[in-house]
């Protein structure tokens, strides 16, 4: 029963876009099984299915509480906090996303990189493309922000940053 529980709000989102029965089915799912199995699969897909059908302001109730939530994992919360501020910033609420970006670099994770570039992106601070190529993690990150400093050292025809970020990078 609890997979098929989970299973039809699945179809009903992910096939037919109907958000607002997929919802109210996951709501049922949580409320027979407060403690199921697939209760974080859930909390993580009720957002984004408020932000598919365009409802932003229960989207962004929801990805705050799952980044409020310290018993998540930190991956959880910086997907959340990215999703967030992506709602943020399609909304022009610029500040706000970039608020959350910094916040989300408060979490360990691997997708720091993906942040400080999207940081550059929202504020024009190129400093950021710097902290991106210094930040462990996803390497296409890492590479474009490499890639973006070398074609800035180029444009200022910085010959000695050029070679620098070839020598320690390259």
């Amino acid at each position: 029963l609890a997979e098929l529980l989970y299973r039809m709000p699945m179809a009903l989102e992910q096939m037919l876009q109907k958000y607002e029965p997929a919802n109210k089915a996951y709501f049922e799912y949580l409320s027979f099984f407060p403690k199921g199995a697939r209760v974080l699969d859930i909390r993580r897909r009720l957002p984004q299915v408020y932000e598919a059908a365009g409802d932003k302001k229960n989207a962004l109730r929801f990805y705050e509480k799952l980044i409020a939530d310290a018993s998540l994992a930190a991956d959880t919360r910086v997907d959340a906090s990215i999703r967030k501020a992506t709602i943020l910033e399609k909304d022009e609420q610029k500040e706000e996303a970039e608020k959350t970006f910094e916040a989300a670099l408060a979490f360990d994770s691997t997708r720091r990189g993906e942040i400080y570039m999207r940081l550059e992106k929202l504020t024009d601070n190129f400093d950021y493309v710097q902290r991106a190529l210094e930040t462990p993690g996803d390497e296409k990150f890492r590479f474009a922000a490499l890639e973006r400093l070398v074609n800035k050292a180029q444009k200022d025809k910085n010959e000695k940053e050029l070679r620098k970020l070839l020598t320690e990078y390259g």
